[in-house]
């Protein structure tokens, strides 16, 4: 999927699902992915998604330019992750959850961390990992 320039986007993916999504261009995104599902996304310029990742979900995400993002990882999520430039995240990790996240550049991430979850997390402009 290529959404580009004031688009607005509702998805649900459950069961054994591939997505392949590109967000460009005052984009909203409200994703609910389920079920053995990969995700690799792409934001950028002025997006909002709001995502909900449950149940054996893999999700690559690359942030860029005034982008927010809420997101919600649940049983057994594995989440790869770059913010760039000016971008907010509020996140919610629960139950057997891995996340690796690059923050880059003006980023603000809030995040809550709930059963045996691990968050590695590494500030580009600094080169230490922060808490």
């Amino acid at each position: 999927m290529l959404l580009s320039v004031n688009t607005t986007v509702h998805m649900l993916l459950r069961g054994n699902t591939t997505a392949h999504v590109l967000l460009s261009g005052n984009t909203t995104a409200n994703m609910l992915l389920c079920g053995n599902t990969t995700a690799q996304m792409l934001f950028t310029v002025n997006t909002t998604a709001h995502i909900l990742l449950s149940g054996n979900t893999t999700a690559r995400m690359l942030l860029i330019g005034n982008t927010t993002v809420h997101m919600l990882f649940s049983g057994n999520t594995t989440a790869h992750m770059l913010f760039t430039g000016n971008t907010t995240s509020y996140m919610l990790f629960t139950v057997n959850t891995t996340a690796h996240v690059l923050l880059s550049g003006n980023t603000t991430a809030r995040m809550l961390l709930i059963g045996n979850t691990t968050v590695h997390m590494l500030h580009a402009d600094c080169g230490i990992p922060t808490e």
